[in-house]
């Protein structure tokens, strides 16, 4: 039989508190239900005295297991205390309520504790966290414990889908919640991991993410894992870093009708390009000087059609006024190997008879409108001429130009002839006439001199009947000086030079002329016979081999060649050279000292070789660089090595091409050659022209 004496403690401590209740209330009436619900609607906070029960609660979201994350990474708001640190896993309470009744397993309550209607703070990770729990099971009151009060909670807020990733899992989580996963990218449940996406971490290059994985670079794309060999080359551990190298391999046609590797190539498959990279039959040159184009054999032309050609052949040169007579004058010879192209637009018909303008690069006017102004030219007009030695006067009309030995008188009033006295002084004589005359003042100073007139006394220069120096600027070059060496004009006297002599400075200048030499032959270290001949077949050798050498390196070459010649028993050269002087040829205004005899070839005006010349020293060549003085020494050489036999069809053309490079290289410029320092700039240094 049940003892109704026998009664629980949690029965017990419910009736002790009803009894300390009523007493406060000073109510013989123990209404236990009233009470309760009074604590329920006057104040939901406060516990209620005889419905605590004993409970077991999980943080809500702890599934996600983010109560284990490491104190280092940032927390989201739903597992984060009050106090800024992790909440609690779990809460286990002896005695609570939830607004003032009885808990129940599945009741959400958030954690602020009270007592009496006042928060306690106790356990702010925990039971004053803030933070919303639920009730996982409950259990009898505790009489050891004080009863405590949660508010309620409407549920569990939405637990975030909080993940990153990594290839090293029990480097960001204890093993013993996570294993498995090393080596591969693998999603955390965690924001402490090191990559935000799974592309992120695929991407890395991470050591730890190398597994067995590769990306191969093919055909300009990365693919992972593929089927296949391929060059180690090609393969990468991560995908970043076959993206960071992979690209489109493409190929372009070169210069030289050659397929080649260019990231900016019109091809993507080398097949494509050997298909349309083949050299065509023929090709197309602009000759500049005349403004229109020639037909090449092959593809070494510099424009690949004819229309290309003429889109952008257009003559810039000079013009002059030139009367014709009435018959036609015969079209020049082409040069071998080579058709004009007569176009309309490009080809200006030769004129049958009256003045015309026509294409000149030494014309006076600098456009056509500015010649078409002038021409006819007015024929009234007059120019005077002088001869000061001979004592004589010409008069020409414009635009012929004085007969040699003339110049131009500006006036008639004051004469422009001046005496050379005594050999050492220019005295303007106005007009006058005599052995010693010059046309002008600059003439007369430039060939005024005596022999024997002065010598050097004690480091001094003094005019002396006999002296050994036949003027003041010869005596002053070599009295009490040292010497300097100038590989252009030799050795001078200089206080601060490196040789006592002028024996030793020219020796040691000479030979450095010589080492410095780029002429092929000499650099390949083995000039035949026919070479050594050919260059002394060329004008400036024989200036330098009549006593008038065009610059102190041609005087040392000439003698280097001449010992060469003697040292290898080499016949006697023939002196067969192959300048001109006929009309339409760029020989024709050659410098005296380049032009030798007459012939029906040289330098053609109209061909493409001084256009082809320009082009190089502008840049415009395959290597997009302009060339110097070293590719001209290279024509130059291949041309003197081509030479056919004497009196050949074609060795005068050859041989006048060398004479126009000679003077090209020896002066800055040639006859038709447009020099532009600002682009040529191999050939003219910082602006300056520097001899070859």
């Amino acid at each position: 039989m049940k003892d109704v004496f026998s009664v629980s403690d949690g029965e017990k401590d419910r009736i002790r508190k009803l009894h300390d209740v009523a007493s406060q209330n000073k109510s013989s009436v123990l209404n236990e239900q009233s009470v309760l619900n009074d604590e329920t609607v006057t104040n939901i906070i406060s516990e209620g005295p005889f419905s605590g029960r004993g409970v077991h609660a999980t943080l809500c979201c702890s599934a996600m297991m983010l109560g284990y994350w490491a104190s280092t990474c940032p927390l989201p708001s739903v597992i984060t205390a009050s106090n800024g640190n992790r909440g609690a896993l779990y809460l286990t309470i002896g005695k609570m309520t939830i607004n003032g009744n009885t808990p129940q397993p599945g009741q959400y309550f958030k954690a602020i504790e009270s007592q009496g209607g006042t928060p306690t703070g106790n356990n702010p990770n925990g039971e004053s966290s803030g933070l919303i729990y639920q009730v996982m099971s409950t259990s009898d009151w505790n009489p050891f414990y004080s009863t405590v009060n949660f508010p309620s909670a409407g549920g569990c807020p939405n637990c975030p889908g909080v993940s990153t990733w990594t290839c090293n899992p029990q480097y960001h989580m204890s093993s013993n919640y996570y294993t498995g996963g090393q080596g591969i990218c693998t999603e955390l449940p965690t924001n402490c991991a090191i990559y935000a996406t799974e592309q992120d971490c695929q991407n890395s290059g991470d050591p730890d993410c190398a597994g067995n994985d590769i990306f191969v670079c093919t055909q300009g794309s990365c693919v992972q894992n593929p089927t296949g060999n391929y060059p180690l080359a090609n393969q990468y551990p991560s995908m970043q870093q076959c993206q960071q190298n992979c690209q489109q391999i493409k190929w372009k046609c070169d210069g030289s009708y050659n397929c080649v590797q260019d990231p900016n190539g019109q091809y993507t498959t080398q097949q494509d390009c050997q298909q349309n990279c083949v050299e065509p039959d023929f090709t197309y040159d602009c000759d500049m000087t005349m403004g229109q184009c020639t037909q090449v054999p092959g593809g070494g032309g510099q424009y690949p059609d004819l229309a290309t050609c003429n889109q952008h052949c257009e003559y810039d040169g000079k013009w002059t006024c030139k009367e014709y007579d009435t018959h036609h004058t015969p079209d020049l010879p082409l040069t071998p190997g080579k058709e004009t192209m007569k176009e309309s637009n490009h080809f200006n018909p030769m004129p049958s008879s009256g003045w015309h303008c026509v294409k000149d690069p030494n014309g006076p006017h600098a456009t056509q409108a500015a010649c078409q102004a002038q021409c006819p030219p007015d024929r009234d007009e007059k120019t005077y001429c002088v001869n000061c030695k001979a004592g004589q006067m010409a008069q020409v009309t414009p635009p012929d130009e004085c007969p040699p030995g003339y110049d131009p008188v500006t006036s008639l009033t004051h004469g422009p002839c001046t005496e050379c006295q005594n050999g050492t002084q220019c005295i303007a004589q106005g007009w006058g006439y005599g052995p010693n005359y010059f046309n002008s003042m600059t003439l007369c100073q430039q060939n005024c001199s005596i022999g024997g007139g002065f010598e050097c006394v004690n480091n001094s220069c003094q005019a002396m009947p006999g002296g050994q120096y036949p003027t003041m600027t010869i005596c002053q070059q070599n009295c009490g000086q040292n010497w300097e060496c100038s590989l252009n004009v030799g050795c001078s006297q200089d206080p601060n030079g490196p040789y006592l002599t002028q024996v030793d400075c020219e020796t040691d200048c000479c030979n450095l002329t010589i080492v410095n030499w780029s002429w092929p032959p000499y650099q390949s270290g083995n000039p035949t016979c026919n070479e050594i001949c050919a260059k002394l077949n060329t004008p400036a050798m024989i200036a330098a081999a009549a006593g008038n050498p065009i610059n102190f390196r041609h005087k040392c070459r000439y003698d280097w060649l001449i010992a060469q010649q003697a040292s290898l028993a080499c016949p006697a050269c023939s002196a067969s050279n192959g300048c001109c002087d006929n009309t339409g040829y760029m020989s024709e205004t050659m410098a005296a000292q380049y032009q030798v005899s007459s012939s029906p070839y040289c330098v053609n005006a109209s061909g493409s070789f001084i256009g082809n010349i320009e082009d190089a020293m502008n840049g415009i060549n395959a290597q997009n660089t302009p060339f110097g003085c070293g590719w001209l020494n290279i024509t130059q050489g291949n041309i003197l090595s081509s030479l056919p036999a004497p009196n050949a069809g074609t060795q005068c053309n050859k041989e006048g091409r060398v004479a126009w490079l000679d003077e090209l290289m020896t002066t800055g410029t040639a006859p038709g050659f447009t020099a532009n320092p600002a682009t040529m700039t191999a050939l003219y240094p910082n602006g300056v022209f520097v001899v070859c």
